[in-house]
């Protein structure tokens, strides 16, 4: 299939990435930005892999380059060697396994170790957070 597309920009709009989840990107590198910009927090909630703040991507990425963001580190590795790809790609595996596993937890009752139940809320950004939120158990 179609490699995945990475937007990389001087700077993305917080209220751009209702449009980003539809388009064809997978994910995107600003060169503004930080870990607790608008723009970083709505990409973490609605899961879009994002490294901000990178000063000059949008200079030195170019198109056709192979790029890996690790949004997690805020790391951008640009035309990898086999190796990395290999395990980034493992890296990206793993990811997706504990995600599942987290999954068939989010009907688990939260009760600490000595019996107290514990309600569990979700802080969301916009409407359209809601229904993400009930799914992981809030």
């Amino acid at each position: 299939g179609e490699d995945p597309l990475l937007l990389v920009a001087a700077d993305i709009a917080p209220a751009d990435m209702i449009q980003f989840k539809r388009s064809v990107f997978r994910g995107f590198i600003t060169d503004i930005g930080g870990k607790t910009s608008h723009t970083a927090i709505v990409a973490r909630s609605m899961d879009i892999p994002a490294v901000v703040g990178t000063r000059e991507a949008s200079r030195l990425i170019m198109q056709d380059d192979w790029v890996i963001i690790d949004g997690d580190a805020g790391t951008v590795i640009v035309n990898p060697s086999p190796i990395v790809l290999e395990e980034y790609r493992f890296r990206q595996r793993q990811s997706e396994l504990e995600r599942a596993r987290l999954a068939r937890l989010r009907h688990t009752p939260a009760v600490t170790l000595d019996g107290e139940h514990v309600e569990l809320h979700a802080n969301i950004e916009m409407p359209a957070d809601a229904e993400a939120a009930v799914l992981a158990g809030a």
